[in-house]
């Protein structure tokens, strides 16, 4: 009998850690999971596997893929090795976090919470696209994040490399640009007018509003060509400050929302062109053409057309090429 329990001993020694986890409870793989660095989330047994062993893999991977995963995940470059190791597995954890958790990591790390006015699964998305941000944020330089502040308008006057970072978590909308102080142009003499009946001419005239371009004077009137659902959309951005294109009817609400929020910058990429599908008339023709019931499978049609070819081929028909 000793040797026996001295045999199972050695046995459970052999096998490999990863091969035992499958047998623990959820509370052994969750404290397994704080020992590797990951933030412990309430996920069902399966998920919390599959988090431990890309976290094994993560640990016995060199630098360089190491580097090469996180170039995946759009994750900030680093030359240390640990500290990239540090971010995948912070990101994982975002990853299997649900919509509480990622509010409270938000909050903990002082990044703005994104419109609550959207689907679930587009709330989660938002909320892990700002936590990465903020992440590549904290791996800029002072001079980086200076420009990253003015592009989006902020003040940077005698700000900090801390009070630089502040001000980018806070972003949620782009601020509205200061208006520039108008200068009243000159007015003409009364001799420049050329007529003594009309009174002195002005120098001012009205600019018409360019197509695609928000009003100076901030208010929600939009362009004549803009329907109703891209104008709900704009009225959650009342702070936008970029052109309003006549392509975002096009474009899906997520697509739109992407471009109002990045105030322009960002827009969608162009689709393919969609395959015109024949009339039906003509694909009776085609179908008759090469022996076939309407309707035939594409391995029917090859095998049709392939035959064909051998028949009426040049090399077969030297006679009449």
């Amino acid at each position: 009998e000793l040797l026996v329990a001295d045999a199972k001993t050695v046995t459970e020694q052999e096998v490999p850690e990863e091969e035992q986890w499958p047998h623990w409870s959820l509370e052994e793989l969750q404290a397994e999971a704080k020992r590797r660095g990951l933030q412990v989330c309430q996920i069902s047994h399966e998920l919390m596997l599959l988090c431990l062993q890309q976290a094994k893999v993560w640990d016995g991977a060199n630098a360089a893929e190491l580097r090469a995963d996180s170039m995946k995940r759009g994750l900030p470059e680093s030359c240390d090795r640990q500290e990239v190791l540090q971010m995948l597995k912070q990101d994982l954890s975002w990853e299997h976090m649900g919509e509480d958790e990622l509010r409270e990591e938000c909050q903990r790390q002082q990044v703005a919470l994104p419109e609550e006015r959207q689907e679930t699964a587009l709330l989660l998305r938002a909320m892990r696209s700002r936590l990465r941000q903020a992440l590549r944020w904290q791996h800029l330089d002072t001079e980086q994040l200076r420009k990253a502040c003015e592009l989006r308008h902020f003040n940077t006057t005698g700000q900090g490399r801390n009070e630089l970072l502040e001000q980018l978590r806070s972003f949620k909308v782009m601020p509205q640009p200061k208006a520039s102080p108008k200068v009243e142009p000159r007015r003409a003499s009364a001799k420049s007018s050329g007529s003594r009946g009309m009174g002195p001419a002005t120098a001012r005239e009205e600019k018409s509003a360019e197509p695609g371009e928000v009003p100076e004077d901030g208010g929600d009137s939009y362009p004549s060509w803009m329907s109703e659902r891209v104008r709900k959309v704009c009225a959650k951005y009342p702070n936008f400050s970029g052109k309003f294109v006549q392509e975002m009817e096009e474009w899906s609400l997520q697509d739109v929302e992407m471009y109002l929020y990045s105030n322009g910058f960002l827009r969608p990429k162009k689709a393919t062109a969609r395959r015109v599908r024949p009339p039906r008339a003509v694909l009776r023709a085609h179908y008759q053409l090469l022996g076939l019931e309407e309707g035939a499978n594409a391995s029917e049609i090859r095998k049709a057309y392939r035959r064909l070819a051998l028949i009426y081929h040049p090399d077969k028909n030297p006679e009449d090429p």
